[in-house]
């Protein structure tokens, strides 16, 4: 038998040494080669909360430019670009780790078949981790430990640890994949991969747990009342960068080479499929993991899936050639782009799956995501480079921002490290002089500022207490919009509650 062995004691000390030795062991007796690799350095947790020099951390809608090589940071607050940040390739598609620091993003050029790790701070890259032939969609799990990757010419799913930036293995799923989102439960996390070359979705547990199977047979009668959810953002099956966890994104010494990663390829035998509508594009999914809501572009129909069962239990009638989908975080409405034969949203009420509104948008929208509160919607326009903002509440449009050439694919985070430098803060003052609220300069939009714990405030903005002459002294007015102007010392790093810019 020969071994090939990195040598590693000293790293694992005793315990590790002992189990190693074991392993060793084990594969002796079978007479086999065996290669061990261990992955080095190993990661350091940054914890989300914890400040970083020069930098805020804010809500940001994010944009994939195909065309331009880019991805856009958008202030859904004042609407206005953050930055547009040049990769140096094709961006298809996005995902924010929960600590806010890095961007897992799908690389589209020919051949390139990866995916890149971004520091948005440094604007360099990482890490790059193979993947699978012609990658098109990630998503992220919530708690940030995990992300996978349609891969629409391997016909498999890459997973991916975020901590280690590795590919740790594959699924074959159905025919091109070209979307998916991921159904945390108590039970595991289930992923669900758009198969749009076999009309179905599949579904997996990467964990092992069960997966419910599906009927032999779908329903496909009209549609019926669906019972209103709470929702996520399209493609981050249920809000994946929502929950900060402290191991979600690794220090750049984490960075491992591409021949690290893993390349095993998992067994399909747990692989679920779930026929839908004709040419399925695009998939969403409620808090909860309850409901998937499925863009069927051929059919120009929206597939409902019960997860419990995991079955198509009905089809929603938008019409048009469908691109994207997305469910407000309200669960009662369902946003639906198409560019044909017209270039608009379609607004369906989940509650009588009926579409209540259609609003024009564009000339090619691809995608679509909703703000936290609900209040807007934001669309990608690939052909006019735009990223249309549409009130919720009255179906207009508000605002149309420029962003980087060829946007196909647009997500919330609601945690975004970004240089102080793309911000212009002014204080906001509550009447009675106890919290203040950091909000852009160009406030104005039809929503209040973010909630802090979203968006808390850069340690360069929080000045020293000094500066306050008594916890009871109440700040003249001249000191609003002052970048000095601090309130009571307990409202310092104290939970600050947001209040709207006048």
């Amino acid at each position: 038998m020969g071994i090939r062995f990195r040598s590693v004691l000293r790293r694992l000390g005793l315990p590790g040494a002992f189990g190693l030795t074991c392993i060793l062991a084990v594969a002796c007796s079978s007479g086999g080669t065996v290669q061990v690799t261990v992955l080095s350095p190993t990661p350091v947790p940054s914890p989300a909360a914890t400040p970083v020099a020069g930098a805020q951390a804010v809500p940001a809608v994010l944009t994939a430019n195909a065309s331009g090589n880019s991805i856009s940071l958008v202030d859904p607050t004042t609407h206005t670009v953050l930055e547009t940040i040049n990769v140096g390739f094709p961006a298809r598609s996005v995902a924010v780790t929960p600590d806010g620091r890095y961007a897992f993003i799908v690389d589209g050029a020919s051949g390139a078949n990866k995916v890149v790790v971004l520091d948005l701070l440094t604007k360099s890259s990482v890490a790059d981790i193979p993947v699978g032939t012609d990658p098109t969609a990630i998503a992220m799990t919530s708690d940030g430990k995990s992300a996978f990757v349609a891969n629409s010419g391997s016909n498999n799913v890459s997973m991916l640890d975020v901590a280690l930036r590795t590919n740790t293995g594959s699924v074959a799923v159905g025919p091109r994949p070209v979307d998916l989102t991921t159904v945390t439960v108590p039970s595991g996390t289930t992923i669900y991969v758009v198969d749009q070359g076999g009309n179905e979705v599949s579904a997996f547990t990467p964990s092992g747990a069960p997966v419910a199977p599906a009927s032999p047979t779908v329903a496909m009668t009209p549609a019926a009342a669906a019972s209103p959810t709470a929702a996520s953002t399209p493609g981050a099956a249920m809000t994946p960068t929502t929950g900060a966890s402290p191991t979600a994104a690794a220090s750049p010494s984490a960075v491992t080479s591409p021949s690290a990663a893993g390349t095993a390829t998992k067994s399909s035998s747990s692989v679920t499929t779930i026929p839908v509508g004709i040419s399925p594009v695009a998939i969403t999914g409620v808090p909860g993991g309850t409901k998937l809501y499925v863009a069927n572009q051929g059919s120009g129909d929206v597939s409902e899936i019960d997860t419990t069962t995991n079955k198509e239990v009905r089809r929603i009638p938008v019409g048009g050639h469908l691109t994207g989908l997305a469910v407000a975080p309200d669960g009662n409405t369902l946003f639906v782009t198409a560019d044909q034969p017209t270039s608009h949203v379609a607004d369906v009420n989940l509650s009588t799956d009926k579409v209540t509104n259609t609003i024009p948008v564009g000339t090619s929208p691809t995608s679509v995501t909703f703000s936290s509160d609900g209040k807007l919607a934001f669309v990608t326009d690939q052909a006019q480079n735009a990223l249309t903002v549409i009130d919720t509440s009255t179906g207009k449009v508000v605002s149309t921002i420029t962003v980087g050439s060829g946007p196909v694919y647009t997500a919330y985070s609601p945690r975004t490290l970004v240089p102080s430098s793309a911000l212009t803060p002014t204080m906001a003052v509550s009447p009675t002089a106890t919290t203040a609220v950091m909000t852009p300069s160009a406030a104005g939009s039809p929503t209040t500022a973010p909630s802090v714990t979203t968006m808390p405030a850069s340690p360069s903005a929080v000045m020293s207490p000094t500066t306050v002459s008594s916890p009871t002294t109440s700040m003249s007015p001249t000191t609003v919009g002052s970048a000095t102007a601090v309130a009571s010392p307990t409202a310092i790093g104290a939970g600050l509650t947001p209040t709207p810019t006048p």
